[in-house]
């Protein structure tokens, strides 16, 4: 009896948070990637099926939104349908001078990269050319001496599989 006593308000407030959680991801797509507080991967994967590729697109290239966002988009982005879709504004990210965005970018980049086949790319009807702009763009990163020694590398290493994938 003494035990039933601690779990019935342990069970309220998980089903308090888990009813939160959820009417706050019912609502837009920002909100959906938002409401993601676990960093388990398969809440991202989760939510990118929900809201879709052009979601996370949208919420990668606008420039007004808000940081949080932008890191949730890019955590989300190598669970996309078409991920190499998203690796333009994810690279444009890498590039970034923000201390958060541009790592969490990259990482993004190299789970997308490592996760890319080329049948995937040919199944999706996805051109291999579309590789070329982000692997350019990290190449040049990957030299950018005012970079982070670790962020050129995972720059480098990206771009090498991106243009792996191209031949």
């Amino acid at each position: 009896m003494h035990r039933g006593v601690h779990v019935l308000p342990l069970l309220a407030a998980l089903t308090g948070v888990c009813v939160a959680s959820s009417s706050r991801a019912d609502g837009s797509p920002a909100d959906a990637l938002l409401a993601v507080v676990s960093g388990d991967p398969m809440d991202y994967a989760a939510v990118t099926r929900r809201i879709g590729d052009g979601a996370l697109l949208a919420a990668l290239r606008d420039e007004e939104s808000s940081a949080e966002l932008r890191l949730a988009a890019l955590r989300a982005a190598p669970y996309a349908r078409a991920p190499e879709l998203l690796l333009e504004p994810v690279v444009q990210l890498a590039g970034g001078t923000d201390p958060a965005l541009a790592p969490g970018a990259l990482r993004a980049a190299s789970q997308i990269a490592s996760n890319l086949e080329f049948h995937l790319l040919e199944q999706r009807e996805n051109d291999p050319a579309l590789l070329e702009p982000p692997a350019e763009a990290l190449a040049e990163l990957a030299e950018d001496e005012d970079a982070r020694a670790d962020l050129r590398q995972l720059a480098r290493d990206v771009a090498s599989r991106l243009r792996a994938l191209q031949r």
